[in-house]
């Protein structure tokens, strides 16, 4: 779900949507008074980024900018990013470093910058779950076998950029003692399928040395941490 970020900090109006008024003021917004001496909040614009309330280095951060001004082009414009215009509402946002991203709007001459902070995409952490992280721990061996294989995923990140898994390791561990393979992609096959099937109560499984690759960047590959499970 998309979440609304509103961050107001300034206005350079005396009213928001008051295009009539020719009092020009440029006063942080907690400060404006109206005539009864109180304490006003002028709210002219909203951002809906697609993520979280935050740009990823890196890709396309995908906003839309909602106004009171109707009928009225919006400008934006960004204090360290390439901004893209994809249509009336919707805006493409390319952060060029890590920091804080300011983001100025502005309709009929009244103008509203809100913050974004700039981080890195989180890095991939295996899961045997195809959308949500879950790894390690205690699993049935019923859970267990119906799982074909691995998932890439990034905590918290909502986004159509996937993951690839090239190859893993498969390590099975007993009384027995230890026994490893190196499955090829992310679907168990040969050996590491055989492997996975043999597992039996209070044997212990990890996966390591998973080779990855995502969309974003689809030169880096990626070493992501072991996932260690004890079957049941």
């Amino acid at each position: 779900m998309k979440s609304l970020f509103y961050i107001l900090c300034f206005s350079l109006f005396f009213s928001c949507g008051n295009k009539n008024n020719n009092t020009n003021t440029s006063v942080p917004t907690s400060n404006r008074t109206d005539n009864n001496n109180s304490k006003v909040k002028i709210d002219c614009y909203s951002i809906s980024p697609d993520e979280k309330n935050v740009f990823y280095l890196g890709i396309d951060n995908r906003i839309n900018v909602e106004s009171n001004f109707a009928g009225s082009e919006i400008k934006v414009t960004s204090s360290g990013s390439r901004i893209g215009r994809i249509s009336p509402k919707e805006f493409i946002v390319q952060p060029k470093k890590l920091g804080v991203d300011t983001i100025s709007v502005t309709a009929e001459d009244v103008t509203q910058l809100f913050y974004f902070p700039i981080e890195n995409i989180p890095e991939p952490e295996p899961s045997i779950h195809s959308y949500r992280i879950m790894k390690g721990g205690d699993v049935s061996t019923k859970v267990f076998f119906a799982v074909k294989g691995l998932f890439a995923l990034r905590d918290g990140f909502d986004s159509s950029i996937r993951c690839k898994i090239l190859e893993f390791d498969i390590v099975k561990k007993n009384k027995e003692g230890v026994t490893r393979v190196k499955n090829t992609g992310a679907v168990y096959i040969g050996e590491g399928q055989k492997l996975i099937r043999s597992a039996e109560p209070k044997d212990t499984f990890i996966f390591t040395n998973m080779k990855v690759k995502c969309g974003d960047d689809p030169e880096k590959e990626y070493t992501i941490s072991s996932d260690e499970w004890i079957i049941k």
